[in-house]
This record gives C-alpha cells, sequence and structure tokens, in this order.
C-alpha cells in the first residue's frame, strides 16, 4: 500500500515555519508538495543554525519536497505557475493579508483556473480585525495568545518559551489539520473548499485544558513552578543527590500505590487526601511533605520504588539522553537522514505510525534543485496527466456529517481527540469504564462537579459507562465497534490485543474501520508499558531547558503541549486515513504518542544540536538564555519588534521615549537588533525599555511604536485576551447552550472553510 494521500498535489506557497511544516506532513502521508520560492529563497535559509553552511531550520522544514524557484512578479513565470496549479489539488499560501492576492494568487483567480481546488490562507492573526495587517510569528502570538501567562516559578511573571518555534509548529499542526478536512470534505462534496487558519487560534486550542477552566469555572490560571494547577502530586521534587525527578498521580489508585512506595502509611491513610480534589485543596500542607521524603534518598532509589508500583515517574532528560536513549531507536523517533549539501542531519521522524499505508520522509531539496524537472512534467508541449480523483456529490453541513466515532479514551488527550471530530460533524460515542473517566476527578475547579476539562472535551458526546474486560463488556464494545467509522483508544500497546478488541480483529466484521491507538511513549521499547503523563513527557523532551534558569528548579509549559500535539496528530492521521478511505474503501491503523509528538515539534532543536556549523541560533542558545518575560509598562508587559523601520525613525522614536541618551549605545545601532528580544545583549538593555515605558500604559507605548514602523502585542492575560476584538474578528469563541441549561463561552476549531458547519455544544454551531 502506498502513501494515504497519493495522488494529492500541493502548490506550496508558504515560507518559515507554519506552512512548510503542515505541507512537509502532508508530503510524508504521500501528497506530491511541489514548494515554490522567489529567487532570493525562503527566509527560513538565512536563520542559523547551519549544517555545511545549509539552514537546518528550512531543512527539517521541507523534507521530501520538490523546489522550484519562480519570480511570481513576473508574467512568464506567473503563467508558469498557473499552470502547475491547473494540475495541483491544494493551493497553500501564508503570506500577508492580500499580498497573494495582488500577486495573481488570491483565491477567486485560483479557483477561477481550477474549480476544484483547496484553498488555504494561513494567517498570524486572521485576514481582517486590528492586527490583521500585522505579521506574526513565536514571539508575538506566544504574548498576545496568553500562553507566556501560564509559564513561569509560583509568584514569579509569566515567562516566554525561549526556544522559538513552538508556537509555529503548533500552528502548523492546525493548518494540517484543516487541509486534510478540506481534503475529505473535497473528496465527499466534489466542491472547492476555501479555508481559514490563524496562528493566535491554533495557540488558543493548545491552551485547551486551561481555557476550559477559566470559560467553564472563572478560575484564572496561576503559574505553578513545575506542579499542575489541577492534578496533586504531579511537579518535580528535588531528591537527595540534588537530581529532580518529576512524579505524577493522576487517578486515585496511583496516589495510593505512590503512598505505598514511598512508604508513608500516615499521609496515605489521611482522609483529606483521597480524593485528587482534596489533595489539590491541601497542596500547601501535602506538597512539602512529600518534598522531604523524596529529597531523604538519591532519585535513581526513588525511581526503582516508583517504577516497581506503576506511577508515573521521569527525571529530565538532556540531549544525549534524548539522542542515544533505547526508546528512541525502537521507535525511531529520531532519524539520521544523508543530504548531499548538508551531510548527515539528525531529524524527528513523522508523529504517527499507519499499519499499512507507507510514509515517505526524504532528504530536504537545495533552492531550485528541481525547477527543470517540475517545469517540464507540467508546463511541457504535453503536461503529464494525473491520475483523476474519484470525488463524491454529497450535501453535507460538518465534514465528518453521517460518521460515527467510538471513543474509548480518557484523562486529555484522547477525549481531545475525540472532541476536535465531533466538532467536525461526527457522532461520538464516548465508553467510560464503571468509575468514570479519571479526568472528572482533575481539579479544582468543576464544572457541574466534574473536572471543568472533563466537561468542555466531552460536552458534545454521548457518555456510556461499560466495562470492557468484563464477560459482557466486550463483546458489547466489539457491537458497537462493527458500526462506527473510526475508533480511539489509549489502553496501552497490546491491551486491546489481550481483549480481542484489537484493530485485526474488529475489522474482521467492519474492514473500513479507521482505528487510533494513543500511548505515552511509542509501541516499543523498554517504556512501552511504562505509565505516562503530561509531566513525564515535557521532562523526556527537554522542554525544561527554555524556562526557568540553569541550576533551579525546572519550570513546565503551562498549557498541555504533550497531550494536545498527540491528539492533533491523531486527528491528522484519522482525517488522511478517512480520504484514503472514501477513494478505496479500505481502513487503516493510525499510532500515535505524546512522546513522539513533541520530540517531532521540537524537531529543530534536534537537527540544529546535531552538528553545527557554529553555536548560533534559537534551537542552540535558548537553554543559557535568560528568563525572558516582556516588557513592563504601568499595566500589561509587551512584546515589540522594530518591524521595518530606518535607522533614523528608530532613533526618533528612542528621543520620543526619552531614550536620547542610549542612542550612542553600541547595543542600539541597526535598529536596536541586539538591544530587542530574550538574547543576553537584549536582557542587558532591558531595564533601559522599562525605564522609558515605566509611565506608560500598554497602549500608549504600542502607539509611540507603531508612529515610527515598528510592531507591539501585549503580553496578555486569560481575562483581557477573551474581551479582545481581534479574538472575536477569528470566531474562536461561540456561546454554546448547555444540556443542563445555561450558556457558556466556548473555544471553537482555529479554522473555518467556507460553508462548513461546526458543533459548539447542543444546539450550537458555527459556519
Amino acid at each position: 500500500m502506498r502513501g494515504l494521500l497519493d495522488g494529492i498535489t500541493i502548490f506550496d506557497l508558504t515560507h518559515a515555519a507554519v506552512g512548510p511544516w503542515a505541507t512537509m506532513l502532508l508530503g510524508a502521508m504521500g501528497a506530491t508538495v511541489v514548494k515554490v520560492e522567489i529567487p532570493t529563497g525562503d527566509l527560513q535559509q538565512k536563520i542559523p543554525p547551519y549544517q555545511r553552511k545549509f539552514s537546518v531550520l528550512y531543512g527539517h522544514g521541507n523534507l521530501g519536497k520538490r523546489s522550484i524557484v519562480l519570480d511570481l512578479k513576473q508574467e512568464g513565470d506567473r503563467g508558469k505557475a498557473y499552470q502547475i496549479l491547473r494540475q495541483s489539488d491544494v493551493c497553500i499560501q501564508n503570506m500577508r493579508p492580500g499580498v497573494a492576492a495582488r500577486l495573481g494568487f488570491g483565491y477567486g483567480t485560483v479557483q477561477e483556473m481550477n474549480p476544484t481546488i483547496v484553498y488555504v490562507d494561513a494567517s498570524a492573526w486572521g485576514l481582517t480585525g486590528p492586527l490583521g495587517q500585522m505579521a506574526g510569528g513565536d514571539g508575538p502570538v506566544q504574548a498576545f495568545s496568553a500562553f507566556t501567562s501560564l509559564n513561569g516559578s509560583r509568584g514569579g511573571p509569566g515567562e516566554y518559551l525561549r526556544a522559538y518555534g513552538y508556537i509555529d509548529l503548533n500552528a502548523s499542526q492546525a493548518v494540517a489539520m484543516a487541509l486534510l478536512e478540506a481534503i475529505l470534505r473535497r473528496a465527499r462534496t466534489g466542491k472547492s473548499q476555501y479555508v481559514e487558519t490563524t496562528m493566535l487560534g491554533a495557540s488558543m486550542l493548545m491552551q485547551t485544558s486551561r481555557m476550559a477552566e477559566y470559560l467553564g469555572a472563572g478560575q484564572a490560571p496561576q503559574r505553578w513552578g513545575s506542579a499542575s494547577p489541577v492534578i496533586v502530586p504531579d511537579e518535580a521534587f528535588l531528591c537527595l543527590d540534588k537530581g529532580y525527578l518529576c512524579v505524577t498521580a493522576a487517578t486515585d489508585a496511583q496516589w495510593r500505590a505512590l503512598c505505598g512506595a514511598i512508604g508513608s502509611e500516615e499521609i496515605g491513610k489521611d482522609a483529606r487526601y483521597a480524593t485528587n480534589a482534596g489533595r489539590v485543596e491541601g497542596r500547601e500542607e501535602l506538597a512539602p511533605q512529600l518534598g522531604a521524603i523524596f529529597a531523604s534518598k538519591p532519585r535513581r532509589w526513588w525511581e526503582v520504588q516508583l517504577g516497581k508500583a506503576g506511577v508515573p515517574c521521569m527525571r529530565p532528560w538532556d540531549v544525549e539522553q534524548i539522542y542515544n536513549h533505547p526508546q528512541m531507536e525502537a521507535n525511531k523517533f529520531l532519524l539520521d537522514m544523508p543530504v548531499a549539501h548538508a551531510g548527515t542531519m539528525r531529524v524527528a521522524s513523522p508523529p504517527y505510525r499507519f499499519k499499512k499505508a507507507q510514509l515517505r520522509w526524504e532528504a530536504p531539496p537545495f533552492t531550485g534543485k528541481h525547477t527543470q524537472e517540475v517545469l517540464a512534467e507540467y508546463c511541457g508541449a504535453a503536461p503529464k496527466k494525473r491520475e483523476a480523483l474519484p470525488l463524491g456529490k454529497e450535501k453535507i453541513g460538518g465534514t465528518l456529517e453521517g460518521m460515527t466515532v467510538v471513543d474509548a479514551t480518557q484523562g486529555l488527550c484522547g477525549p481531545l481527540a475525540g472532541h476536535m471530530l465531533a466538532e467536525l460533524g461526527a457522532r461520538v460515542i464516548k465508553i467510560e469504564p464503571p468509575e468514570g473517566d479519571y479526568a472528572r476527578g482533575y481539579g479544582p475547579p468543576f464544572v457541574g462537579g466534574v473536572g471543568a476539562a472533563y466537561a468542555y472535551m466531552n460536552r458534545l458526546k454521548e457518555v456510556r459507562r461499560l466495562d470492557v474486560g468484563s464477560k459482557d463488556g466486550a463483546p458489547a464494545f466489539a457491537t458497537l465497534a462493527e458500526e462506527a467509522d473510526v475508533l480511539l483508544e489509549d489502553w496501552g500497546p497490546g491491551k486491546a490485543e489481550a481483549l480481542g478488541l484489537g484493530d485485526e480483529s474488529l475489522r474482521r466484521k467492519n474492514p473500513k474501520l479507521v482505528y487510533l491507538a494513543i500511548s505515552p511513549f511509542g509501541e516499543a521499547g523498554p517504556l512501552r508499558d511504562a505509565p505516562g503523563s503530561e509531566l513525564a513527557v515535557q521532562a523526556m523532551t527537554n522542554v525544561f531547558d527554555g524556562l526557568g534558569a540553569i541550576g533551579e528548579a525546572p519550570v513546565r509549559v503551562g498549557a498541555d503541549i504533550a497531550q494536545a500535539a498527540a491528539a492533533m496528530h491523531g486527528v491528522q492521521g484519522v482525517l488522511a486515513a478517512l480520504h484514503h478511505r472514501q477513494r478505496t474503501g479500505e481502513g487503516e491503523r493510525v499510532a500515535v504518542s505524546m512522546l513522539g509528538s513533541v520530540l517531532f515539534m521540537r524537531g529543530m532543536v534536534w537537527a540544529g544540536q546535531y552538528a553545527p556549523d557554529e553555536w548560533v541560533g534559537h534551537p542552540l542558545e535558548h537553554a543559557t538564555m535568560p528568563r525572558a518575560t516582556g516588557y513592563k509598562t504601568k499595566d500589561y508587559p509587551v512584546f515589540f519588534t522594530p518591524g521595518k523601520i530606518s535607522q533614523e525613525e528608530f532613533e526618533r522614536m528612542m528621543r520620543e521615549l526619552g531614550l536620547e541618551d542610549c542612542i550612542a549605545n553600541p547595543l542600539f545601532v541597526k535598529q536596536g537588533e541586539l538591544a530587542i528580544g530574550t538574547r543576553v545583549h537584549a536582557v542587558a538593555a532591558k531595564h533601559l525599555w522599562e525605564r522609558a515605558f515605566a509611565t506608560m500604559t500598554s497602549q500608549e507605548v504600542i502607539d509611540v511604536i507603531a508612529k515610527y514602523g515598528g510592531e507591539t502585542f501585549r503580553v496578555t492575560d486569560y481575562e483581557f485576551l477573551l474581551r479582545d476584538e481581534q479574538v472575536r474578528a477569528i470566531g474562536v469563541l461561540a456561546e454554546a447552550e448547555f444540556a443542563k441549561g445555561g450558556k457558556e463561552r466556548v473555544l471553537t476549531l482555529p479554522w473555518r472553510i467556507a460553508g462548513a458547519t461546526y458543533a459548539t455544544v447542543g444546539k450550537g454551531s458555527r459556519g
């Protein structure tokens, strides 16, 4: 079997990271990606680190593509591009709003020449609203989307995740999901599809669990260092040998096992801590008691004891462990790829595994490598004809309308995947064990007696209780699967097969079933059966090195990034498999893991640190950078960039800000190149900017810098973000009516397909 997207051709007009990583994923699943670059090349090529003078950021974001160079401002080259477009299935661009149309590549023009095209407008802020015409990127979106407000030491300010790129690549996952939905929708309807996506909305999606706690219960998130706001214990403890160990008890059963493993009958018998809610309420007293116990013995002792007891625990890994751990090799999470013009590059592998379909993961091109062969193929006297794709003529509102999903997952990751499929129109039947999904106990805050995130992620589903391991439960579950289009499970490798409910068994009666299996660490290797957690995966993937400071306690990313990433990748795999099924009638098994997903999302770090020419660039320097917290004003901190401001205008701006005494400072030459940002020199200049901003509100700072051509963004919190005009403009919030009465605001998917409807809650929908 070939790739799930074989026969799909993508005309890729994207640059930097967001678009290229999305199209790269579709290329991995079999699509042909024609990357169109301007004569000077993708701007990512100019960003270090380099390997043999080749940007590994560009390389990792363009694996397996065909690169051509066209000057789209020239009529001749534009005509060649049009010939390629006429034979393409997808056109995607991430230029500033309006630029593609001015070049002759707006949706109207492209759809006229190719009536069944899938067209994607991928922007930072959306096409309208006060920020619509501004450039975006990782730093500005981190700041404005409130992502930064979730990270930091207890009592400290919100911190940027310094390894810039995670917000970019998270947005690329949303773009990939939107693309796949549109490709499937086109296959069902036979019609062209117009898609809008935003980085701002994608960053909010990644924060789903924290957003749910705020929207559903009104509780503003706090920063807890390495600890979780809604699970206790779930933090890094310092052991006797001064090493940290990340420990999680996500269920009450794990809590009891933890108490036995650490030999603390007194704490285990304390009724105040019998439930997670009680442990969260008693955090101030309980956490120091646990800390003292862990400080009494070395880390390795506790790893052994907790491992025996089945309690999730993990030490923070460094890059050498990540490169060389047998779990990596067993699952092929990192690959050494020969690249003719750069030597061997170390890259992250695709975040999914398919049972039958092939994945294509090939070396990146140099700019223009395929220009002549692509032009000969698409623009020759007799262009090569592509295989015609069968297109249906269904009339549907939601793209998954008429499909049934059986969701047998718990916690946050699988339920978020099931929730997104429900938003796309599927009927989702959630199967919980008799005692209920353990995420019901995550909190406070609670909504209607259950954890806020649980209430949010399961509000669109039909919830049923079933013991699938019982004599009657397994056959009942198999009967549900016989009528399903998609099945989700997170039981762990081999568990479904042991129950007679594996994909092969179920597909004997339902050959069209698309089966998604989610695991913490992958389906092979020494950790295949180990219990996992969000914190454990963050520790294993070295996320901690982008927050806090060297020599201090670890700081976790406040959003549940591992679970969100695996959910997004799972949905991508399901949508691609459904598209393939639409064409062939064949089902498929998809496997994703939290570990593999975050390793993929941090691929630029592994590629950058493998064999760099110099130790330069965010993927290399972030661990040794000081904390990055934005510039203080009278109200909200700000993140700003000089944009395209000239040195003359930059100096005029400094005079207006009262910084004329700094103009001769070497940090402030070249439009403040060294004085702005998160690197060491910029940190040295931070107090000077804050001196100027001390008497100004964030809006006043924004206005002054905008007057001279710079761009400024607030470092927001949820209170500000969720009432902001830009968030309203992109339509990611909806008012939903709950079954038990009352209306609440809810977060919706960060993309829109024209003509499609998206479920919210109960009676709600968005088109």
